[in-house]
């Protein structure tokens, strides 16, 4: 007579890069910000900054929106978010992918949301000015001059 075991295991070996920590945001400004990610593997990583409450359904979106940093070996990058609005609400998520094109899943990649709120330093720019200012004059022929200028975010009140 003769008798054999058979033992297996398995496991799910992880081939993108992973996030040590979670991604941090750093230099805030109007219009842009800096996503610090620190990977586990070379490879690609991708961060993009979404008007809070938007939904996110693929991972394909953060690709597509947002900015991408190569990344030869583990350690420290920075992703730098620009064309941000000022004084505006956003949710910054993160996903990696290796140079085989194993990609970071979109459940994992919710779990990187951070949220981002830009600076705001209200200033006007005056668009269009002239040298000098003409009197209007009642019943005159003569075109007014029209001042032109722009607001860099939302008005808190009336204007």
């Amino acid at each position: 007579a003769s008798a054999a075991i058979f033992n297996a295991q398995y496991a799910v070996k992880i081939l993108y890069p992973q996030f040590s920590v979670a991604p941090v945001l750093t230099n805030i400004t109007r219009t842009s910000a800096q996503v610090s990610v620190n990977i586990t593997a070379p490879g690609n990583v991708y961060c993009a900054a979404f008007l809070a409450g938007t939904p996110l359904s693929t991972v394909v979106s953060i690709r597509n929106t947002g900015a991408t940093v190569l990344a030869p070996t583990r350690g420290v990058y920075r992703v730098n978010l620009r064309s941000l609005s000022p004084d505006t609400a956003y949710e910054v998520y993160c996903y990696t992918e290796n140079f085989g094109g194993f990609v970071m899943p979109l459940s994992t990649a919710l779990t990187t949301k951070t949220a981002l709120q830009t600076t705001c330093c209200r200033t006007i720019q005056m668009v269009t000015s002239f040298p000098s200012i003409s009197i209007f004059t009642t019943g005159s022929l003569r075109p007014e001059l029209q001042f032109v200028f722009a607001l860099d975010s939302r008005p808190r009140g009336t204007i």
